[in-house]
């Protein structure tokens, strides 16, 4: 009997438990349907979500409207489709949707705000502005600032949403222990690199563990949101990065750099780690590019294994050490 009344006050006592103000975006007409869906799986879980009234129709007026329900708000999802949207009477000319993600850019600089940009793999638009607008989404750091960009189907977003909101609810986590546990920290080295890489990445690997050293790759297997969660999770939690650029393209390596600029979203307001690059072969020219150019941070692995360059890295980790 006492076991039936702790459980029954356990639920009453979640069912009381407020739980977070979502902002969902409004958005093109064509992903509509789909956000209708969302809308009702929320509320049916107890969110709150907004907008709940019509906004004003006019630019100033709109953006001013979208600031105030962010302020209330803990986590915003936007949805991208095809067509550009309304836009609201104002001098920007700028879209719904693309003023509501910058006003989203602007909170997350801010203060610690997650979001969520769903960008369905394949999405293209006939419309100039928004063709410029997915280009930008896939490729400036900056319009992505503070956001996970989700590109698998319905079933991958919503998985998404509810991993963010559950870690929403989920007591603060301590971050640091005592200062003996940090003083006794392993260094975590988040090694991102391509999966056919993965072989090539051993001598990294074992001398950094040889240096006392846990090393993480990113997860290559999984569904679509269990590898962003992983890899958000090492983005929030390593002590320092090295991109290991060895049969990757050029634009593989750029999209990565682009990802790394998003670093101050993850990280929960600790500090940036450091971030290195590590040259691997084969020989390209724009590795031999960065090196002609003398780019900091730069680890030259394509003439044998650079043991006193490794040694700077880890130099860097060190209170004093390299800025990132």
């Amino acid at each position: 009997m006492a076991a039936d009344a702790e459980a029954d006050a356990q639920d009453s006592s979640a069912q009381t438990t407020p739980r977070a103000t979502v902002y969902l975006a409004e958005c093109s007409y064509d992903r509509k349907g789909i956000r209708e869906i969302l809308e009702g799986d929320l509320r049916c879980h107890g969110y709150t979500v907004l907008p709940d009234q019509q906004l004003p129709r006019d630019e100033a007026g709109y953006v001013a409207a979208v600031e105030a329900l962010l302020a209330r708000s803990k986590f915003s999802i936007h949805l991208i489709g095809e067509s550009y949207g309304a836009v609201p009477d104002g001098p920007s000319q700028k879209s719904v949707v693309v003023l509501q993600n910058e006003v989203a850019v602007n909170k997350s600089k801010n203060s610690v705000f997650p979001r969520i940009i769903w960008l369905p793999e394949g999405t293209s638009s006939s419309q100039l502005a928004q063709h410029l607008f997915i280009e930008a989404l896939h490729q400036d750091a900056e319009v992505q600032f503070g956001a996970d960009l989700i590109t698998g189907d319905l079933e991958a977003l919503k998985t998404s949403i509810h991993a963010t909101l559950k870690k929403l609810e989920q007591p603060e986590a301590v971050l640091h222990g005592t200062q003996a546990d940090a003083a006794n920290a392993t260094n975590l080295i988040y090694l991102i690199c391509n999966e056919n890489d993965r072989k090539a990445t051993v001598p990294v690997r074992k001398y950094l563990r040889e240096q006392g050293c846990e090393v993480s790759l990113p997860a290559f297997e999984g569904d679509a949101a269990a590898v962003r969660e992983a890899h958000r999770q090492l983005m929030s939690n390593c002590d320092a990065v090295i991109l290991f650029y060895g049969s990757g393209s050029e634009a593989w390596k750029r999209t990565i750099d682009s990802e790394l600029k998003k670093m101050p979203g993850y990280r929960n307001g600790k500090p940036l780690p450091p971030c290195f690059t590590y040259l691997a072969e084969p020989v390209t020219v724009d590795k031999e590019d960065l090196i002609d150019m003398e780019e900091p941070h730069l680890i030259n692995g394509m003439t044998g294994f650079p043991e006193a360059e490794m040694a700077v890295f880890l130099q860097a980790m060190k209170p004093g050490g390299a800025k990132p």
